[in-house]
């Protein structure tokens, strides 16, 4: 079965720190999400355990221990294994990029390096992003990330944009999933959608049901299942769940929510 590709979106960054850090990220074959997604974001990760594979849009690359992996703006990647895996997972903040003067967007990273040095680095922001009683922990990690920044630019950055092929591939997709995200909440057609990503709707989706196993309207009714179900634990009504997700028709919400979801919208009503 074809993975679902989910967009992530990381635009709340702590007020403090330019960056999200997350250890110790394990997979086996059975722990996996099986979600390949795709984010603006510059990603880095650092094997430290067992092996893998990274999927970065349709190829297959070995992950190791040991290796790092430079995920440019823009690739949809998975990381997966067969075995067990353990990783370190950076995700740095678009604005702090900006500031510095790294263009991540306008260049493409070599995909998996080798590097003791970038190593040292990403387990030394490990080590310091836990010391509360460092006095001088923020500017040490500000520093390291700027070093890391400027590590990678300078040693594994390729001044180039992604070829022709690989834009008319993916990009009509991202643009889609990207409007699907931003307009769930309102009703739209295929007519509608296929415009705004100057896409002829009959190909864009036999490509949307390529890349997601799912058709557009499946994936539309999927994610509004999901939202729906996020504004009924928050407290919303059933009616007014709907009617933010882009449903028009209760019994048609009703009827597409136990499909998506397996419950009833009721049951996620608290008591």
């Amino acid at each position: 079965m074809t993975n679902n590709i989910r967009y992530e979106i990381y635009d709340a960054f702590d007020e403090e720190l330019p960056f999200y850090l997350q250890s110790n990220i394990e997979r086996t074959q059975l722990m996996c999400s099986h979600e390949p997604n795709w984010h603006e974001n510059l990603e880095i990760e650092l094997c430290t355990y067992g092996s893998g594979y990274i999927l970065c849009d349709g190829e297959q690359h070995r992950f190791a221990e040991g290796d790092i992996a430079i995920i440019s703006s823009g690739l949809i990647h998975y990381t997966g294994t067969s075995e067990q895996i353990k990783y370190t997972c950076l995700i740095i903040d678009n604005d702090f990029c900006n500031k510095v003067g790294v263009d991540y967007k306008q260049v493409r990273f070599e995909l998996i390096v080798r590097d003791e040095h970038l190593k040292a680095l990403i387990l030394e922001l490990c080590n310091i992003i836990h010391i509360n009683t460092d006095v001088c922990r923020r500017a040490k990690l500000y520093d390291i990330i700027l070093r890391i920044l400027i590590h990678i630019r300078e040693q594994y950055s390729v001044d180039q944009l992604p070829d022709f092929y690989h834009i008319v591939r993916t990009e009509p997709l991202k643009s889609a999933i990207l409007f699907i995200h931003e307009n769930y909440c309102r009703h739209f057609n295929l007519d509608e959608l296929a415009r705004t990503v100057y896409k002829d709707k009959y190909a864009l989706c036999r490509e949307f049901k390529r890349y997601t196993g799912r058709t557009i309207v499946e994936y539309t009714n999927d994610l509004r299942c999901h939202r729906a179900v996020a504004l009924l634990k928050s407290g919303k009504s059933v009616s007014e769940a709907a009617r933010l997700c882009g449903f028009e028709n209760m019994s048609f919400f009703a009827k597409i929510f136990r499909r998506h979801i397996g419950r009833l919208p009721s049951d996620f009503i608290s008591r």
